[in-house]
């Protein structure tokens, strides 16, 4: 299993250390920090008291007035910092389930300047100990610029976590703000070329939807999407950490709680004063999900308010064209989520500015290479294979939502409602396709049906070849397709019945 580069292999311009003599203080006159921000030789922001000995469980003032702002030279670390790491970049997002390593390594291998992120990790769990939580640290050899995601509303425990983070290699810490769904659900379906109804979720998705992080019970315990219901608390929370952490620290935020309750601009706002080295901005609120379109005006609005923060955008982005207007709204860099599961050569596609239209036969030779990945990581045994499989028929589900869609055919509907939120056929007639004609081997690779899944994996893992793969699966579709597709019909998901709300964005 590969363990973290040292530090020192990291790229230069993403090294975001601040040596400790030289770590900012707070203004002149500020009361006393808790015991683990004084143990790392920093004072915090005006207005955070001790609470009590028991640092880890330290709470951050309720909702109030606050004038703070960061020190000059946290400010000023943060903006050379950014402009070298973030701005003008790409970022992958923090992917629950889907941000596994040998992922975020497949996904590096189509840019190798992605700035990447970890899965997002409970800082209590992280700083006990816990060996899965302290397994989303390890970074890809080919990582040159990694984040390590936390969820905490502790100075002390944000604290801890990132020099964990720190010793790990990570290149900068990010605090968990923004919505998804619950760990391990289900993803979305394939799309269909028209826009999807925009009725209000009910009562289990918009419980669901509540996560801030992306499984409910982070938000039950105040943890991610939760702190952007009291702005100030949060920054509180974000100043403390920023003030004693070695690493940069930024934040990744929805809109607000809902559409009635949307508040990122005085969230951003707060969050800059704070010393957050960047903000993330997914463009929908987190009774949304992902019912509605990404605000990107909204998103266009914040980065022209705050000129001097380095300001990501998030949220619907599948194709080069869309990204291209998307960086005309001003943001700093652009942050790719589920577009990256349903093709991570997506960001070879940004960075070239074309469509890759890869074959059936091309798609095959990339999953084989995730294969590979996983091998590396996890073990090419049994055992390895068993703790791969958690990981890699699940991201099949996403694999076979992938459709073509050349700019010349589909940059007008984009610009009207986002190709990612809008449902597809199994096969399109304005780019060439009928369902008669389609080859098996692509059939079977847009097959949504779950049960499909695990045995393209299967195949795909013991092929010695990609030649070897693409024989196997066109002969597991001649054998089990037209089951796998009655099954879908006589399930009523037939392409265009599924939902698309299984978020996986930390």
């Amino acid at each position: 299993m590969h363990r973290p580069p040292p530090a020192q292999l990291q790229a230069a311009s993403c090294r975001g250390r601040l040596p400790a003599r030289s770590r900012p203080a707070a203004a002149r006159g500020s009361r006393p920090t808790a015991a683990a921000a004084a143990a790392a030789g920093a004072e915090v922001p005006p207005e955070l008291p001790e609470r009590g000995q028991r640092a880890a469980a330290e709470e951050v003032p309720k909702e109030e007035a606050w004038d703070y702002v960061a020190p000059p030279e946290l400010l000023a670390r943060n903006r050379v910092w950014a402009d070298a790491a973030l701005r003008g970049r790409t970022l992958l997002a923090p992917l629950t389930k889907g941000g596994n390593l040998p992922f975020r390594r497949l996904c590096v291998d189509f840019d190798a300047e992605l700035r990447t992120m970890s899965e997002m990790a409970f800082a209590r769990k992280l700083v006990k100990g816990d060996r899965v939580e302290n397994a989303r640290m390890y970074r890809a050899p080919n990582e040159l610029c990694f984040g390590v995601q936390i969820a905490t509303n502790s100075i002390a425990e944000g604290l801890a976590a990132s020099r964990a983070a720190a010793r790990a290699g990570a290149s900068w810490i990010d605090l968990n703000c923004g919505a998804g769904a619950m760990a391990g659900a289900r993803p979305g379906q394939a799309q269909r070329r028209r826009p999807r109804p925009t009725a209000a979720p009910g009562r289990r998705a918009a419980r669901a939807g509540m996560a801030g992080c992306p499984i409910f019970e982070a938000t039950r315990r105040g943890l991610g999407a939760a702190l952007l219901r009291k702005p100030t608390k949060l920054a509180r929370l974000v100043a403390g950490i920023a003030a004693g952490s070695e690493l940069p620290v930024t934040v990744k935020i929805r809109t607000g709680e809902s559409d009635r309750k949307v508040n990122a601009p005085r969230v951003v706002a707060l969050l800059e004063q704070a010393g957050a080295a960047a903000v993330t901005v997914h463009g929908r609120t987190m009774e949304q999900r992902y019912k509605k379109a990404a605000d990107w005006a909204l998103i266009a609005s914040l980065a022209a308010a705050h000129p001097g923060l380095a300001l990501l955008g998030n949220g619907d982005l599948l194709t080069h064209y869309e990204a291209d207007a998307r960086r005309r709204s001003g943001v700093a860099g652009l942050m790719v989520g589920r577009g990256a599961l349903i093709k991570p050569w997506i960001f070879e596609e940004l960075r070239e500015g074309r469509e890759l239209l890869l074959t059936a036969a091309e798609r095959v030779g990339v999953y084989r290479r995730l294969a590979g990945h996983m091998k590396a990581h996890f073990g090419d045994d049994a055992w390895g294979k068993r703790k791969a499989f958690y990981f890699f028929p699940w991201h099949f589900a996403f694999f076979s939502r992938y459709r073509p869609l050349p700019a010349e055919v589909y940059a007008a509907d984009a610009a009207r409602h986002p190709l990612i939120a809008t449902r597809s056929d199994l096969a399109d007639p304005r780019v060439g396709e009928s369902e008669a004609e389609l080859p098996l081997l692509e059939r079977l690779l847009r097959c949504e049906a779950e049960a499909a899944h695990g045995p393209i994996a299967e195949a795909i893992w013991d092929a010695a070849s990609d030649a070897d793969a693409v024989t196997a699966l066109e002969a597991l579709a001649a054998s089990s397709l037209a089951g796998w597709e009655e099954e879908l019909r006589a399930g009523g998901r037939d392409g265009s019945g599924r939902d698309d709300d299984a978020a996986v964005e930390g």
